[in-house]
């Protein structure tokens, strides 16, 4: 009973029960997108390039925009940022629900929304990671954080299901406008939450200043520095297999839209299960392990999914990426949280989160070329050998992250 106490305890808080419903929903329908829009593209267009280019293209902005959105974090109620930023994904999806039901959908309309999605994301992922620390403080963000984690892969496990249901009955249309309204949920909660911190950062501050603190708190700070480095590698090398998975399902393993759910699913049934670990970790334990061997453990799950002619190996191995890469992340945004000075952290997170985001356009890319000459197969297996490589290194050369 009290290991399952403190695996919920971040539920304690309101704000935070009311701000986790909200998410729940939405995600769920983010994840059904996820999949209709690639098999979208896929049956427009028959192209691994495309794939990787729209991929790209929905993240892209997060490399510009994500750091920028830290500092607008810092200066302004993050209620107000996430109220902008959810209404506005929530437009654009129902601007792609009503091309497809219309048919006048082509890979270009999906490239521009996939864009514009992509720059209110690159805002609202940092306001929604620094508001977590608000809602349940420093003592519990470690448990908030991966109770998100949770939710986001719970979410890839119900989203991808029912989507792989849903689009060979009605189409990829279906999927858009459930999604538009699924971003409604959050919004709800948001505006019944109560006793909300104000913004740390000064708001009359440049705002290059401030952005320029925070690159130079990074670059001074041993710790963050490593885990942001890691993220971009593990970013570019590692978590853009999802650009790939429509080819592998199609061609590799011929098992169509309803293997693709099936693996997306199992990626998402192993990061539920790597999140709930992560929340029912004691408060103090090294964390600074758990993203090494997360990352180790992410290329060897996609070095045997590379290498899998079977349908049942390919879901084992989704599962073990998912479970890996999902350990890794969510322990570097705990430290990076707890670690890092509240009017300094929408900063550090928005960094982060162009990392993270930002640099997966190029992985998506560079991904979606190797298999277009090569195939997917020799795509992905050349970046999980980079991932075990990046993962070997870490573990050998930084000897600090062991202890936090």
């Amino acid at each position: 009973m009290t290991s399952l106490k403190q695996t919920f305890q971040a539920f304690r808080h309101r704000n935070y029960r009311l701000f986790w419903s909200g998410f729940a929903l939405s995600i769920v329908g983010t994840w059904m997108q996820t999949l209709a829009q690639g098999w979208l593209v896929w049956r427009l267009t028959e192209s691994a390039l495309w794939l990787g280019i729209i991929g790209a293209m929905s993240q892209l902005p997060s490399l510009l925009l994500g750091s920028i959105g830290g500092v607008l974090v810092d200066r302004t109620p993050k209620r107000y940022v996430l109220y902008i930023t959810q209404s506005g994904l929530a437009l654009s999806a129902f601007l792609l629900a009503i091309l497809t039901f219309t048919g006048l959908v082509n890979e270009w309309h999906v490239l521009i929304l996939a864009t514009i999605s992509g720059s209110f994301m690159a805002i609202d992922a940092p306001a929604r990671l620094a508001f977590v620390g608000d809602l349940v403080g420093k003592e519990d963000i470690g448990n908030a954080v991966a109770l998100n984690s949770s939710t986001f892969n719970g979410a890839r496990l119900v989203g991808p299901s029912i989507a792989g249901i849903l689009v060979p009955l009605f189409g990829e249309g279906v999927c858009f406008l459930v999604n538009a309204f699924s971003y409604v949920s959050l919004i709800v909660t948001l505006s019944l939450m109560r006793n909300l911190p104000p913004p740390t950062g000064n708001p009359r501050e440049p705002v290059l200043k401030q952005l320029r603190d925070a690159y130079i708190y990074i670059e001074k700070a041993p710790v963050q520095r490593v885990l942001i480095r890691n993220v971009i590698f593990l970013t570019i090398f590692g978590f853009s297999y999802t650009t790939l998975l429509p080819m592998f399902a199609d061609i590799v393993l011929g098992t169509g839209a309803e293997g693709l759910g099936v693996l997306m699913s199992a990626g998402g049934v192993g990061a539920l299960l790597g999140g709930l670990w992560q929340a029912s970790m004691e408060k103090g334990s090294k964390r600074g392990w758990v993203v090494m061997m997360g990352m180790a453990g992410l290329g060897l799950g996609l070095l045997i999914f590379s290498l899998s002619e079977q349908f049942e190996i390919s879901v084992i191995a989704m599962a073990m990426a998912g479970f890996s890469g999902i350990s890794m992340l969510a322990s570097t945004n705990t430290l990076l949280q707890q670690l890092t000075p509240d009017h300094l952290r929408g900063r550090v997170l928005g960094v982060y989160t162009s990392s993270f985001l930002g640099f997966g356009p190029f992985g998506a890319v560079l991904l979606g070329v190797l298999a277009h000459s090569f195939g997917p197969r020799v795509s992905l297996m050349c970046a999980a050998i980079v991932c075990m490589l990046v993962a070997t290194y870490t573990i050998v050369r930084y000897h600090r992250l062991r202890v936090v």
